[in-house]
């Protein structure tokens, strides 16, 4: 949840990596996955759902699928890389490695 629940004060679900290793598959498994957890989390009480996305250029499918099941656009988030003025990258360990690894594949 983050800060993001903070600013709309209210109980937020957020997705930062909903993937399917098949994109013909979003109708069927990604829809029982998105369901599901969205399942659990009204069940919870969350009262709002973001799921990140990259834009339609990036991935079609994922895209259609998510605006077939009412999820609407809502924010555009900017990206830059930070490495170190010599252009190495730097050591990181566990939680801090997979953000860093995450990140560089953008």
């Amino acid at each position: 949840m983050g800060d993001s629940g903070a600013r709309l004060r209210l109980p937020v679900w957020r997705s930062n990596d909903f993937a399917l290793a098949d994109a013909t598959a979003w109708p069927t498994v990604g829809r029982d996955l998105l369901d599901e957890v969205m399942r659990r989390a009204e069940s919870a009480g969350i009262e709002k759902a973001i799921v990140v996305s990259g834009p339609a250029s990036v991935d079609k499918a994922k895209t259609a699928f998510l605006s077939g099941v009412g999820l609407r656009v809502e924010a555009e988030l900017r990206v830059k890389p930070l490495v170190q003025s010599d252009r190495r990258v730097p050591e990181k360990e566990g939680f801090d490695a997979d953000i860093w690894s995450s990140a560089t594949r953008l």
